[in-house]
């Protein structure tokens, strides 16, 4: 009994979640860094040193949306190119029973087979010279 399911857990489309998340975390730091502009501004207007505290939460506000917005952008690359994997895996989807009952079959849509990928789970796999089976 296999306690996680990873097909299904690669469906739950983590990297899409990442990219949201990057996305908020970019407009908190907006904020972050808008809100410490309006008080650095308030004391400049009164001619008073800025304090520290101010200045760094100005420097975390920038790194914040800088980091979370690179972070947002790989994260929906990384999506994009997972998805285009998923429509590519439905159309390999009919194996022969040679590739199930070999040895260096992987139940996974990305590399089904270390050894022949490339005609892993097609037709040509019915000749597969590499074929070692479990038994």
């Amino acid at each position: 009994m296999k306690l996680i399911d990873l097909a299904r857990f690669r469906e739950l489309r983590l990297f899409e979640a990442f990219a949201k998340t990057g996305v908020v975390l970019t407009a908190i730091g907006a904020i972050l860094l808008g809100s410490s502009f309006a008080v650095a501004r308030n004391y400049l207007e009164q001619q008073e040193d800025v304090p520290v505290i101010v200045k760094k939460t100005i420097i975390l506000g920038i790194g914040t949306i800088t980091g979370s917005s690179i972070f947002a952008i790989a994260a929906a690359i990384e999506d994009d190119r997972r998805c285009e994997l998923r429509v590519i895996a439905p159309e390999r989807k009919l194996l022969p029973v040679t590739c199930r009952n070999c040895k260096y079959f992987n139940n996974d849509y990305i590399l089904q087979c270390a050894v022949n990928p490339l005609i892993a789970g097609t037709q040509a796999a019915l000749d597969c010279k590499d074929f070692d089976s479990y038994k």
